[in-house]
């Protein structure tokens, strides 16, 4: 489901000044976003101008830093007004403890960020449902508070996890009453929520659920952005853990590459060997055979001369004389010549032998140069495979690097939430002259700082000082026309008490004498 919620809260005024920087960006906190779609979007002011019939004026330029400034001098002009309202009803100026500023946000369920990635839903769009939720909440405000309020500034922030909005008014009306002890009833904020609600169902979003049913605990928004760094250091170990696997991966795989490529490398080295012997030795065999040839045409021609000469030992005058001595003689070169045609036949066999064994071992070598081409496809795969996961390993480092740099802001938070924890205890000297110097720095800025605010509140003490010295002297007047005429009631009470005396003895006298 998808929701949205509105939330107030009154902060006091120092506070208040930190939440108007904070919102405007006048001091651009650590946790700011990049990596994600809707941060390329600009944030989107709106200033109350009460222009004709429009609420609010809307413009989504950035304010340059006079502008910025000038919201907060709106402010605190605000309430030195209200101040004085208050002197006049407790006597007494406001403290900084005392607020006059009601600041609210309207959160949205992370989904707003994939709808605005899908072109679901436009900033502009987003901005007018944004818009016109504050103009009906600061409606039903004054109609709660019978009042008017005025609306310091909204802001819409993209440049967070999730597009939401900041509001400040006014939480005193003119009569010094508190807005948000107006509203602060279950039933009253309710009403908020209903509103909110109702406008941002147009995109399908839904009212917060209320706490009795879910039993939810609101966060502010420092512990919203507690929450969230943690959700990132979560996220950094998750990714430094897949970039350990996929390096193992990685590592795997070269070592397989470089394994079947030695194997490769030896059979290889094994054939050609082989077939470099096989060639030699069909080299040798076709000299051999020619040898053989050469032999066997020498042998015949032998044979030939030796029939010859024999026909010619047992013929006289052309008659044969000899019978069985040619006979014998040709016997013996007939089983010579079989002799020489059993060497030729054998050197024939070993020939084709050899033939076959070549032919099996060009077979050999074919099977080993599919295996090979098998190989180098496995291999040409595993390089594609490795190719890519070194792809997706510099994704990962890029995505590293950026989780590195959300990390460092991380601990630049932590530190500096270390440091205002340290604040509260007793300052210990420093070690290093760089660090004291820069304490020093930073305690002349607070000493600057304080003495501004204490010229501040000792010209508010003043002011009130001479009012009540103004006060007093009148007090004083009245007093001393009253001691002036109880003095001249004394004076003619004594007068008269005197006379009454005088008359008494002269009484006293005339009695005496009769």
């Amino acid at each position: 489901m998808s929701y949205v919620q509105i939330r107030f809260e009154a902060i006091n005024h120092q506070k208040s000044i930190s939440q108007i920087k904070h919102d405007l960006r006048l001091k651009k906190p650590d946790y700011l976003r990049k990596d994600m779609y809707h941060n390329q979007f600009d944030n989107y002011i709106i200033i109350d101008k009460k222009v004709e019939d429009e609420d609010f004026f809307t413009f989504n330029n950035k304010l340059n830093r006079n502008e910025k400034y000038q919201i907060i001098k709106q402010y605190e002009n605000h309430r030195k007004e209200l101040s004085k309202v208050n002197l006049q009803q407790q006597k007494r100026n406001y403290r900084n403890e005392d607020s006059s500023f009601l600041t609210g946000v309207i959160t949205l369920s992370n989904c707003i960020n994939d709808m605005l990635k899908n072109n679901d839903i436009t900033p502009q769009y987003l901005n007018d449902l944004f818009e016109n939720s504050l103009r009906k909440v600061i409606k039903e405000l004054e109609k709660e508070v019978g009042k008017s309020l005025e609306l310091y500034y909204g802001v819409i922030h993209y440049d967070e996890k999730t597009p939401h909005l900041h509001f400040a008014i006014q939480n005193r009306t003119k009569d010094n009453k508190s807005v948000f002890n107006i509203i602060r009833k279950k039933e009253t904020l309710s009403k908020f929520q209903d509103l909110v609600g109702e406008e941002f169902k147009q995109i399908g979003f839904n009212r917060g659920i209320k706490k009795e049913f879910t039993n939810a605990k609101h966060l502010n928004v420092t512990q919203m952005h507690q929450k969230e760094i943690e959700q990132l250091q979560q996220t950094i170990k998750e990714l430094q853990q897949q970039k350990k696997d996929i390096n193992d991966e990685i590592n795997d795989i070269l070592s397989l590459l470089k394994n079947v490529e030695n194997d490769k490398k030896e059979d290889i080295k094994k054939l050609e060997q082989k077939i470099k012997e096989l060639k030699n030795l069909r080299k040798q065999l076709i000299l051999d055979i020619k040898e053989e040839k050469m032999t066997l045409k020498k042998l015949k021609l032998s044979i030939k001369n030796r029939v010859n000469k024999s026909i010619e030992n047992h013929t006289t005058m052309g008659v044969l004389t000899n019978k069985d001595g040619l006979k014998k003689d040709i016997e013996k070169i007939v089983i010579d010549s079989l002799k020489i045609d059993v060497d030729l036949e054998k050197t024939e066999l070993n020939n084709i032998l050899l033939q076959q064994t070549i032919k099996e071992k060009e077979r050999e070598i074919e099977i080993k140069d599919d295996v090979i081409k098998d190989f180098e496809n496995t291999i040409n795969n595993l390089q594609n495979e490795n190719h890519t996961l070194k792809e997706n390993t510099k994704n990962t480092t890029k995505l590293q690097k950026e989780n590195v740099e959300q990390f460092n802001k991380i601990q630049m938070l932590k530190s500096e939430l270390k440091d205002l924890k340290e604040e509260n205890k007793t300052l210990k000297p420093s070690q290093t002259l760089f660090k004291r110097e820069t304490e020093k720095r930073e305690k002349e800025r607070e000493i600057s700082k304080l003495k501004d605010e204490k010229i501040e509140q000792l010209q508010q003490q003043k002011e009130n000082v001479e009012n009540i010295v103004s006060e007093l002297k009148y007090e004083l007047n009245d007093v001393k026309k009253e001691m002036k005429n109880y003095k001249e009631f004394v004076k003619s009470r004594k007068s008269e008490y005197e006379q009454f005396l005088q008359n008494r003895k002269n009484k006293n006298k005339n009695i005496g004498r009769r």
